[in-house]
């Protein structure tokens, strides 16, 4: 097709290509794929069942390994209960706008163990409602968004998270020993409604290990009650943690570490403030209550702030304990 455009047949839509190059952004129209703004290794677009595909080096795809998903989710697991998904790989799942690699809809007493989940739409793992779920040991991670700007990734198929809770999350679930790295977000904790027939979570995420996060590193925020977190390990994120809002708490954030946060494009490039705590909302929805107790904060990347609240934002109460920092900027709170 000229200027470095490729188009294939493929005979199904499609929402997610990786090439081993790494994951392919997703554009929304021929000539956005033509501009190729978000940079290496290059994008795709979709029209009808025909895909177009564009690298940032001027290569032919038919000299790249192509993975094209055709599959919106790897397992779906609807209203049951008591089964184990061990010792698999999962991989390009997103046919469509919300591709993910286990989902999960009100299922319960589910394990997913031992799991490598990998370039996937949306998410890795997604939990909606459904009561003591278990996600542990698992490596889950994606390539290429790590290097694209924020205002693209933003709202975009490239928004994804490894392990994430939406609607009225249930009661008991654990997210436990995992190594997450290279999706948008890591962990996202919180649905947006209580439990039914309750009023908290009771959840527990711990000792898991996450690096560049494109935003937050962990995201408890929406509907968060007794949701605890501790003895994570997050670095080279823009934001270890966010809880813009959180509520109706409490949350525990205890013994983590958070280092070389800001040591990421968004930060460095696209002009966006780093920090250890997001608690800035914009939203009427109060923020806590929040316990930060027994933290360690530590950077080397220039100008992140450790505690802003850059907009208006209010919080019930909260505790900080012998939480440190330690890098540019100053520790406070309020």
């Amino acid at each position: 097709m000229g200027s470095g455009v490729y188009a294939y047949a493929a005979g199904f839509p499609t929402g997610l290509v990786v090439s081993d190059q790494g994951r392919l952004y997703r554009y929304g129209s021929l000539s956005a794929l033509q501009g190729l703004g978000a940079g290496p290794p290059g994008g795709f677009s979709v029209a009808g069942t025909t895909l177009y595909v564009k690298f940032a080096d001027g290569s032919s795809p038919a000299t790249h390994a192509m993975h094209v998903a055709r599959h919106e989710d790897g397992f779906y697991l609807g209203g049951i209960s008591h089964v184990r998904i061990e010792n698999l790989e999962i991989r390009h799942y997103g046919s469509g706008d919300y591709g993910k690699g286990v989902y999960l809809r009100y299922a319960s007493s589910v394990v997913v163990r031992r799991c490598r989940i990998h370039e996937v739409e949306a998410a890795g793992v997604w939990i909606k409602g459904g009561d003591l779920n278990l996600i542990e040991d698992n490596e889950i991670w994606d390539t290429s968004i790590f290097g694209w700007p924020w205002g693209l990734s933003k709202g975009s198929s490239a928004e994804n998270t490894a392990v994430v809770f939406t609607d009225s999350v249930g009661q008991g679930n654990v997210i436990r020993r995992n190594t997450i790295r290279g999706t948008f977000n890591g962990i996202g904790p919180c649905g947006s409604a209580a439990p039914t027939g309750g009023l908290t979570n009771e959840t527990d995420i711990y000792e898991n290990v996450l690096s560049e996060h494109t935003d937050d590193g962990m995201e408890p925020e929406g509907y968060c009650s007794n949701v605890r977190i501790w003895r994570n390990t997050i670095r080279d994120a823009h934001m270890v943690f966010a809880v813009a809002p959180a509520a109706p708490g409490p949350t525990y954030l205890v013994r983590n570490v958070g280092y070389r946060f800001g040591n990421t494009r968004t930060s460095q490039q696209d002009g966006y403030m780093a920090s250890a705590l997001k608690i800035n909302s914009g939203y009427s929805t109060p923020v806590g209550p929040v316990y930060l107790y027994h933290n360690t904060f530590s950077t080397d990347a220039p100008t992140p702030m450790p505690w802003p609240c850059s907009t208006p934002a209010t919080v019930r109460s909260s505790g900080r304990g012998t939480t440190s920092w330690r890098g540019p900027g100053t520790l406070s709170t309020k």
